[in-house]
């Protein structure tokens, strides 16, 4: 969730201000606006700096021993990038997930045409979902063809990705203090 916070700023204005309000020295306020999308906490004189200063993530690679390395984001998260069916995606893993979703908008950009409707329960109740299968499927290097995804039908989840266990398989996952690395299973 997003915090907004509100600070005024003196700001000399020219418009609309006669010549003898401005060598009276008039001051006159202006409000800005600050979302803080990052959840930490900033005093008023942090937030400019903030809004101009976004944190740097490393890209995930290949490492030479055959792992592709994924750093941690700063939610605590893991974002893999991958396609799907040629269409970009980036997914958030989820080992809590049974299978592999996506929402609406994503699929519709994908290519998913349609899907087998179907209702899941979720650790937020049930969900609808249609079920699309033969979609290729690519998370970093590794290539999934003929791969099932189930589509979030829910519109407030539109661009929604997230990499389930029914994918998560076929991979050798391995945290540790530097990221994931992720590799085939073999």
């Amino acid at each position: 969730m997003a915090l907004r916070m509100r600070l005024r700023f003196p700001l000399r204005s020219m418009v609309g201000v006669t010549a003898a309000a401005i060598a009276a020295g008039s001051v006159f306020s202006q409000t800005t606006t600050y979302v803080i999308l990052d959840g930490n906490a900033y005093s008023d004189d942090q937030l400019k700096w903030a809004a101009s200063h976004p944190v740097s993530m490393e890209t995930p690679r290949l490492e030479k021993d055959g792992w592709y390395l994924v750093r941690r984001a700063s939610d605590g998260q893991y974002y893999v990038p991958g396609t799907i069916n040629g269409f970009p995606v980036t997914f958030l893993v989820d080992s809590g997930a049974t299978n592999t979703a996506v929402g609406a908008g994503i699929a519709k950009n994908a290519g998913i045409r349609a899907g087998v409707s179907a209702q899941v329960q979720t650790a937020n109740g049930y969900l609808e979902v249609a079920r699309s299968a033969g979609n290729t499927l690519t998370i970093g290097p590794f290539s999934f063809p003929a791969a099932a995804i189930e589509v979030n039908l829910n519109p407030n989840a539109l661009n929604i990705a997230l990499l389930g266990m029914d994918h998560m398989r076929s991979l050798d996952l391995f945290q540790t203090k530097d990221g994931l690395k992720i590799r085939k299973a073999k």
